[in-house]
């Protein structure tokens, strides 16, 4: 392997060439789960009667992981140090 870069190199005379020789263009990405999501329109009007409220001006979502699990968490970090480990 050693001595087919070294020979690529050697014929590489400008610095593109150089790039070309070394280098190889890839692309990560990620695809994560969604943690909240919001409320129907439905499920805000009857949250909202229940603080005699107008379900207009009531935010609301819910919950779908929680984010406190040390499972998550862990998920999360293996994500985290693989992004890190390609940036670097």
């Amino acid at each position: 392997m050693a001595t087919m870069l070294s020979e690529r190199l050697e014929g590489a005379t400008s610095p593109a060439e150089r790039i070309r020789a070394t280098m190889i263009a890839t692309r990560i990405s990620f695809v994560w789960l969604g943690t909240r999501k919001a409320l129907t329109a439905e499920q805000r009007s009857q949250a909202a009667e229940s603080f005699d409220a107008a379900g207009d001006f009531l935010s609301a979502g819910k919950k779908l992981l929680d984010t406190r699990c040390p499972a998550f968490k862990a998920v999360s970090a293996v994500r985290n140090n693989a992004r890190g480990y390609w940036r670097a």
